[in-house]
C-alpha cells in the first residue's frame, strides 16, 4: 500500500514505515533574514530587486518586506548563465524601481 506524498522505507520486517516527502515551492522570508544566508546580497540590494520586478517580493506591513528565496536563488542564477543580462533598461529598473 502507498500513500500519497510519502516514500516508503522498510523498518527491518516489522512493517512499513512512511516518511512524508516535501516539495519547497516557494520560500517566503523577510528580508533581513534572507540577509543573513550566504548568498552575498544585502538587504538593500534584495530590495531594490523587488522593486525593480526581478524578484517576487512585497511589504506586507510598514518596514516589513519579504522575498521569494527561490525567485531570488533563480535569479542568480540566471545572471550569472547571462553575461549580457543588465542591459540599460534592467539597470535603470533595478535603480528606481518599477
Amino acid at each position: 500500500m502507498s500513500r500519497p506524498g510519502c516514500s516508503a522505507i522498510s523498518s527491518g520486517g516489522e512493517g512499513t514505515a512512511y516518511i512524508p516527502l516535501t516539495r519547497i515551492r516557494e520560500a517566503w522570508l523577510r528580508v533581513s533574514e534572507a540577509e543573513k544566508l550566504p548568498v552575498g546580497l544585502s538587504a538593500e540590494v534584495m530590495v531594490k530587486l523587488i522593486k525593480g520586478g526581478f524578484v517576487q517580493g512585497s511589504t506586507p506591513a510598514p518596514h516589513s518586506t519579504i522575498i521569494n528565496m527561490l525567485d531570488l536563488l533563480r535569479h542568480i542564477e540566471e545572471t550569472a548563465e547571462d553575461p549580457d543580462f543588465w542591459t540599460d533598461d534592467r539597470l535603470e529598473r533595478y535603480k528606481h524601481g518599477m
